[in-house]
């Protein structure tokens, strides 16, 4: 396998590990968002709650700048636009 066709496959299983943290993070961000509405986080005062969002929020935004900029590699790849060096063997934990 070409050098190339690894990275390409190293780059499409960081974004699909991306993809899945960013529905993970978007899952917990609004199963607790529920959880607030129904009363059910009674222990949280209204400045852990805030801060919570807060986090979530960051953590989400931050996964979807990952995404769109592994979708971007791909697609420099993809157009040729992205030069890779032949590694030596034993490189890269292979």
């Amino acid at each position: 396998m070409d050098e190339r066709t690894k990275l390409t496959l190293r780059t499409n299983l960081a974004r699909d590990r991306a993809e899945n943290l960013l529905a993970r993070l978007r899952e917990t961000f609004e199963q607790t968002q529920a959880e607030i509405a129904a009363g059910q986080r009674p222990d949280l005062s209204p400045e852990q709650i805030a801060l919570g969002e807060e986090a979530l929020r960051r953590a989400i935004a931050s996964a979807e700048r990952m995404v769109a900029n592994l979708n971007e590699a791909l697609a420099m790849a993809e157009a040729g636009l992205v030069e890779v060096e032949e590694e030596e063997e034993g490189e890269m934990g292979e």
